[in-house]
């Protein structure tokens, strides 16, 4: 932009500065988002074994990820989300222990554990699975090597908080990715 010869010329440069510092926000914020998406997807694969994909959760697996959307442009917001969100909370806060029965959905395990609690007697959900109505012939689940039963006691996890480590670790990456671009629109101008 040259030399300012007057104060009505450097006015005009610092009003251009403001409106294009203004206007990266966007891309500022969308930067940072990426470095602590990056670093939260880095602590998953430490958690995980390296591939970010919890084998055991069901038949397939499944695959830990993160995203983020941004809104606005001169107040640009980023919302950082775990996908899918359940796998991440297992992994972040760990589980209790809990009976896996095939054939038995949340609500019957749920309920079994309200009957528990209002009679006092051990309601199991392998029962509520093999009796409610038109219930298909129970399944046999086989884990390890020779080993069979109708349900198996998941002893729990730990928590191993890789998502919030991936937020702590991302902070001073995501900061110097939104000073970058804030200093490039500056550039740009000057």
């Amino acid at each position: 932009m040259g030399t300012s010869r007057d104060g009505a010329a450097l006015a005009a440069k610092l009003t251009v500065a403001a409106s294009a510092i203004a206007n990266a926000n966007r891309d500022a914020t969308a930067a940072a988002a990426q470095e602590y998406k990056e670093s939260v997807l880095q602590t998953g694969r430490v958690a995980t074994g390296g591939d970010l994909r919890l084998s055991k959760w069901g038949k397939k697996g499944v695959k830990l990820g993160a995203g983020y959307d941004v809104d606005g442009q001169q107040h640009a917001k980023a919302t950082l989300t775990a996908r899918p969100m359940g796998p991440w909370k297992v992994v972040e806060y760990g589980a209790s222990s809990h009976p896996i029965v095939p054939g038995a959905t949340k609500k019957m395990r749920q309920g079994a554990q309200l009957m528990s609690l209002m009679t006092g007697m051990e309601v199991s959900a392998e029962g509520v699975a093999g009796s409610r109505r038109g219930a298909k012939k129970r399944r046999v689940m086989a884990w390890g090597t020779g080993n069979i039963g109708a349900y198996v006691r998941h002893p729990g996890t730990k928590g191993k908080k890789a998502w919030s480590a991936g937020i702590a670790q991302g902070t001073p990456s995501a900061i110097r990715a939104y000073k970058k671009k804030q200093v490039e629109a500056l550039g740009k101008v000057f």
